[in-house]
């Protein structure tokens, strides 16, 4: 059975919407993910470069040697680095720097998922709606082993298998004992985990969240026609939901003020210097 689908044309609907998918299923605790369109799925980026199983063995040595490869290299660019046990601190440091990881991202946040639906450029063709993605945390968890509608942090003893796994050579036999994903809180160890409220699913296999059997359970969608982003953005940002108040650091702010619908008047003529 198809998960829960929903259209909202502005922040007022797409509020409304939340508070009836909260009803649905059944759970006060929601998280959020915003996309500009509608993806493949909802896979972590280590995931996405392959879901062919004759591929899985050479997706699980990228996976290993790229984590190798940063756990070793990375202490040069920075003062303290984690210990190389601790597999979470590392995993959600490749994650912030934009390697690819089993880590997927949310946040409990809706203002901040739809302006990462709705806020980024997209290219002038493009139709497909945004997407808010909606997550009940403790529903999906209910179909782990150890987490029955309970939400552990990614240092949990019993998480660190399916963490742990990320870091070992292909041909050990991935630990864990969770089906599909498991929701878990994070260790908000910078200023944009703080700012964007991030939360994360950590993923064990290269199936999409919302092909999971009941999915139904757990996951729902709200779509933004692409005609209605702009507008959508705007309401966001009167509401204090910026580039700047997500990022904290000055390429944001600056992404901002490029942005900025006072600056969006008339098309920049092609000989413009940059």
């Amino acid at each position: 059975m198809p998960i829960l689908s929903f259209e909202a044309e502005n922040l007022c609907e797409l509020l409304s919407k939340t508070d009836e998918i909260r009803g649905l299923l059944k759970d006060a605790d929601l998280w959020f993910r915003g996309e500009g369109s509608v993806y493949e799925g909802l896979l972590p980026s280590a995931f996405r470069q392959t879901r062919a199983p004759r591929n899985m063995e050479q997706m699980r040595h990228d996976e290993w040697q790229m984590s190798f490869l940063f756990q070793k290299l990375a202490p040069a660019y920075i003062p303290n680095p984690p210990v190389s046990a601790d597999h979470a601190s590392w995993l959600m440091l490749m994650q912030h720097h934009g390697l690819p990881t089993r880590l997927l991202d949310w946040t409990d946040s809706i203002l901040a998922a739809a302006y990462f639906a709705v806020g980024a450029d997209s290219p002038d063709k493009c139709t497909d709606p945004a997407v808010l993605w909606v997550l009940a945390p403790g529903k999906l968890n209910c179909y782990s082993t150890y987490f029955a509608n309970v939400i552990p942090g990614i240092d949990h003893k019993h998480v660190k298998p399916l963490i742990s796994a990320a870091f070992a050579r292909p041909s050990s036999k991935p630990a864990g004992r969770t089906n599909l994903a498991l929701a878990v809180y994070p260790l908000r160890s910078h200023p944009r985990m703080s700012a964007q409220r991030s939360m994360f699913t950590v993923h064990k296999t290269w199936d999409p969240l919302e092909k999971h059997g009941c999915a139904k359970t757990f996951l729902a969608k709200v779509k933004i026609p692409r005609r209605h982003c702009l507008a959508v953005r705007h309401q966001i940002e009167d509401a204090g939901i910026r580039w700047s108040t997500l990022f904290p650091d000055l390429d944001h702010l600056a992404k901002e003020i490029r942005s900025d619908r006072r600056f969006a008047r008339r098309p920049v003529e092609s000989n413009t210097a940059r």
